[in-house]
């Protein structure tokens, strides 16, 4: 099973650790990576490229998802934006999970709510559309705090609820008094004064990458905060019951996040003509890296082309000196490394790259590459038949295995090779 996650930027997201946990979990065998897109659109149609099942869905695109569906859940119709969808071959179903990873994360907690107190949002975009809808659902007063007067107004009118901007004083005493505050906010900043967080206070955060001011400061007077990354985790679970049939447990998913490293290293994979080479070598130059290509070190320490290799020795020869090449590499720096196309064919490959790399997949699809490949006469594994069926068949035996080591995927076949390069520089700086 491939699950993925989408949204820009997406790089960072934790949703492929929770759910390669919560797969691990009920030993389902599958897979899960993000995936770089524009759009939700562009998002779609490269996760049925290479057989994305579920996908999570952040921002910005939950809104543009929603409009793109077949099959819509209650919550999906009724906030206009969705986190969670499920591929199938004729059919694309949502639904948004961040209610229930909210009510969740409450549950327990409200009883030290000061008695007879409001909960406020912080906030009127995608998260404090859910927010408000958890605390309809749960029965609680609430009222809404914004930047923008304009979306806070359209989600009150919604609620039945009155909202403040951040310009107007009014917001101040809310804040005070209020027994719950849910942050919304998209940045991690405060955009009021400070002072207005009390110890009796019950904060959710909606961050988990990083803590925002506002969590700063309720710790620093003794509110009890409630991370994100609990709503992260709940949200998640509910997905995952969508995907997969069953929920994982919460310590499960928990201790993956607890365990998450990155590796400095960066490793692009895929099929021949993806653009591999010359997006790594430029994108190692941008980034300030060693530029390492794996083919080009073989043939060095050869003194022979790939495609002789494959003539005088054969393929499995290759594949035994392109994985000790690959090993050797464990004491360089910091680098960026272009593999060759059929490195993940050996288990201990994968497993080699997924420990030492952050793993990028340049997806192009096989017309694309037929095209970019027609006048190349050298590659050992093209030489015979038809290239578009034999890079059908080659695609068709390594699709599942790029994606088992990927954490990245990016299309290049709708971009230009600068366009991907400046795409994932955004993305990984």
């Amino acid at each position: 099973m491939l699950l993925a996650v989408t949204g820009n930027p997406i790089a960072h997201s934790a949703s492929p650790d929770l759910h390669r946990a919560g797969m691990k979990f009920l030993a389902i065998e599958g897979a899960s990576l993000r995936l770089v897109a524009d759009s939700a659109k562009e998002a779609l149609v490269l996760a049925r490229n290479i057989g994305v099942s579920g996908m999570n869905v952040t921002a910005p695109f939950k809104e543009e998802f929603a409009s793109l569906l077949d099959n819509s859940s209650s919550d999906v119709l009724e906030l206009g934006a969705a986190n969670s969808i499920v591929l199938k071959p004729n059919k694309i179903s949502g639904f948004n999970t961040d209610i229930f990873g909210i009510i969740e994360s409450l549950a327990g907690r409200l009883s030290s709510m000061i008695v007879g107190s409001n909960a406020v949002i912080l906030g009127a975009g995608g998260a404090a559309q859910a927010a408000a809808k958890a605390l309809q659902v749960l029965g609680l007063p609430f009222v809404i705090a914004s930047r923008s007067q304009q979306r806070a107004q359209s989600l009150a009118k919604k609620y039945g609820v009155e909202c403040f901007g951040f310009e107007s004083s009014a917001h101040k005493k809310i804040i005070i008094e209020a027994g719950l505050i849910i942050n919304c906010l998209a940045t991690l900043d405060r955009p009021f004064v400070a002072g207005l967080f009390n110890e009796r206070q019950l904060l959710l955060d909606s961050h988990y990458k990083q803590e925002s001011e506002i969590t700063k400061e309720a710790k620093s007077v003794g509110a009890t905060v409630i991370s994100g990354i609990d709503w992260l985790i709940y949200q998640s679970l509910e997905a995952q019951r969508i995907f997969l049939g069953t929920a994982p447990d919460y310590q499960a998913l928990k201790e993956s996040l607890d365990g998450r490293k990155e590796s400095k290293s960066i490793a692009l994979i895929g099929l021949m003509g993806a653009g591999k080479s010359i997006v790594g070598c430029e994108l190692a130059a941008k980034i300030g890296l060693n530029f390492v290509d794996l083919d080009q070190q073989i043939e060095q320490l050869s003194s022979k082309s790939i495609a002789d290799i494959f003539r005088d020795e054969g393929e499995p020869y290759f594949r035994e000196i392109e994985s000790k090449q690959l090993n050797s590499l464990s004491h360089e720096p910091a680098h960026v490394l272009s593999c060759g196309g059929g490195v993940v064919l050996d288990p201990k490959n994968r497993e080699y790259l997924r420990n030492n790399y952050r793993v990028i997949w340049l997806w192009a699809g096989v017309p694309v590459l037929v095209a970019r490949l027609k006048d190349q006469n050298s590659r050992p594994l093209l030489q015979q038949g038809n290239k578009e069926e034999r890079l059908e068949q080659l695609l068709a035996e390594r699709k599942n295995l790029y994606a088992e080591v990927a954490d990245l995927v990016i299309a290049t076949d709708s971009r230009s090779q600068q366009q991907v390069i400046e795409r994932l520089y955004e993305e990984l700086c």
